[in-house]
């Protein structure tokens, strides 16, 4: 399997639209953590990402508002201002068994330190993955264009993430954000573009 290195707005207009279309669950209390990590903590390969409420003033900080954690048949929306970084969670990020793939993720994890410390490893950032490789477009429209064939909206990107509950258009955009990265990722395992070395 052979993936263009590039591929121009004008491609990715032609594409079909696509969005994850399974199952989501939403954690915003402490109660069911345990058994959501549990679960999360049985994958290889988890893809992640996260939403803050946008700035619109300088010197202006908003909190993580959103965690997405992608797994095989379920994406976790995590509020981490509801629920704080529980260990569980942690636990995650410091396992080395466990791939954690996202695009862009430096941020969104120095962010979340801002909950609690932790050594993030096993980490995967397609962005850097891809310009290794030798992929001229990265990001995520680019990246999903490029593995998947599809189109994903940006549509509500800069919506308000600390809205309770969040809309069902904003709960599809972070589900698949988290989710695409996850499948560009297995994508890239079998075609033997990649080669885990977890």
């Amino acid at each position: 399997m052979n993936f263009e290195k590039s591929i121009t707005k004008e491609q990715i207009t032609q594409l079909p639209l696509h969005s994850y279309d399974g199952r989501v669950i939403i954690l915003d209390d402490k109660k069911n953590i345990a058994q959501a990590f549990e679960d999360i903590s049985a994958e290889s390969i988890v893809g992640i990402d996260s939403e803050t409420k946008p700035c619109f003033k300088k010197g202006q900080y908003n909190h993580t508002a959103l965690v997405q954690l992608a797994t095989a048949s379920t994406v976790y929306l995590v509020k981490p201002q509801k629920t704080g970084l529980p260990i569980e969670f942690v636990n995650l990020l410091e396992n080395k068994d466990i791939i954690k793939v996202g695009i862009a993720i430096a941020q969104d994890l120095t962010d979340l330190r801002k909950f609690k410390p932790f050594k993030e490893k096993s980490m995967i950032d397609l962005n850097n993955l891809c310009t290794q490789l030798g992929f001229q477009n990265i990001g995520a429209k680019n990246l999903s264009g490029i593995f998947l064939g599809c189109r994903i909206s940006k549509s509500q990107q800069t919506s308000n993430w600390e809205q309770d509950p969040l809309t069902h258009a904003q709960v599809l955009y972070a589900a698949t954000d988290a989710w695409i990265c996850r499948e560009i990722l297995k994508k890239m395992i079998d075609s033997g573009l990649y080669k885990t070395e977890f």
